[in-house]
């Protein structure tokens, strides 16, 4: 997750809703700080967690000393710290006054009491949240190697192995407003789903859940980002080694299998890079590729003839065929096709 900017919400207090809702998240993780502790999915030899959680349980047996809370919310883990902090807020009644962060998916409030980070206090302020969760654990998470996934269900742990849990691919899908057609491990948009032919195909695999999201460009959104809706939601240090970002040219040829498009080595690693930092949307990437398939038909070196999502290679007479011109202009088209050399590359045209 980028690193949020900081702002300060002012010299006033929060609204009374605000102040009363974060009061009753103090007093529930007083009486229940496992609920601070991911649950395990691993098959780790000791939980990674273990440890902070008895340390939690320590700071609980100081709940309505303000004395001893204050100086352990400045002191110890950032995570520790920032539950110290919450028992401070259950146990006063002081006005509580807010600041604002600067988040990529919009503001976040939070109060600062102590001296942990200010991302741990978002993501315990905000536990209830599938995403801001997450800042509370990055630091563990990313020392340890560990990867920690996020969904309603709440957190989950699986170790130093990745084990995407298929709840967290769902609710992502879900929440891009995709309409997807779920086919056992795999989700795939109509046209896919119908077999369409359509010329450039986003694949997403997830390699631990054996599962994959395949998208045409015709059903792709400018507002929507499926790599990091899914990152979004997870902690690890090399995502992109479980999430796999696949750009193919889906094109028919005449020549089946041995399509000279199919041989190109197209090199996408930059635009994926792009892809991956969300600086460009999944519409945006698609468009790009796009581009990039049309330079490598041009830069190939052999006379490719293409036609919306069908190949012909250097098959003039197909080619012509597929256009179904009168004869004056098939004559026409044979005398400029036949006697040319250069590729002719079109969405759709007409003879």
């Amino acid at each position: 997750m980028k690193k949020p900017k900081f702002r300060r919400f002012g010299v006033s207090t929060g609204t009374k809703i605000q102040q009363s809702n974060l009061r009753k998240l103090a007093r529930k993780m007083e009486k229940d700080p496992k609920m601070l502790i991911p649950e395990c999915l691993g098959e780790c030899g000791k939980c990674p967690f273990e440890r902070t959680y008895q340390r939690l349980l320590r700071i609980g047996k100081y709940s309505g000393n303000l004395k001893a809370l204050n100086k352990l919310s400045r002191s110890g883990k950032p995570l520790e710290r920032a539950y110290a902090a919450m028992l401070v807020l259950a146990a006063e009644d002081t006005p509580i006054m807010f600041a604002i962060a600067n988040l990529p998916g919009g503001d976040a409030s939070y109060t600062i009491r102590g001296n942990s980070k200010k991302e741990v206090l978002i993501g315990i302020q905000h536990i209830d949240d599938v995403k801001l969760r997450l800042l509370a654990y990055s630091d563990i998470a990313l020392k340890k190697g560990l990867h920690v996934y996020s969904s309603s269900r709440g957190l989950q742990c699986t170790g130093t192995t990745p084990n995407f849990p298929e709840q967290v691919i769902s609710e992502a899908l879900r929440s891009t407003g995709y309409s997807f057609v779920r086919t056992k491990a795999r989700h795939k948009c109509e046209h896919l789903a119908e077999e369409r032919s359509n010329k450039n195909v986003l694949t997403i695999d997830i390699e631990s859940a054996g599962h994959r999201i395949g998208m045409c460009k015709t059903c792709s959104s400018n507002k929507q980002n499926i790599y990091t809706e899914l990152t979004s939601r997870m902690l690890a240090k090399r995502p992109e080694r479980d999430i796999k970002v696949i750009l193919e040219p889906n094109m028919d040829c005449i020549n089946g299998d041995e399509c000279s498009l199919g041989r190109m080595q197209l090199n996408t690693e930059e635009l994926v890079g792009e892809y991956r930092s969300g600086s460009l949307s999944d519409r945006a990437l698609m468009e790009r590729f796009s581009n990039v398939v049309q330079e490598a038909l041009k830069g190939s070196g052999n006379r490719m003839l293409v036609m919306g999502d069908k190949c012909y290679e250097d098959d003039v007479k197909a080619f012509i065929d597929a256009l179904d011109p009168s004869e004056v202009d098939r004559i026409a088209l044979e005398f400029l096709l036949e006697t040319g050399n250069s590729s002719v590359i079109v969405s759709n045209a007409t003879p």
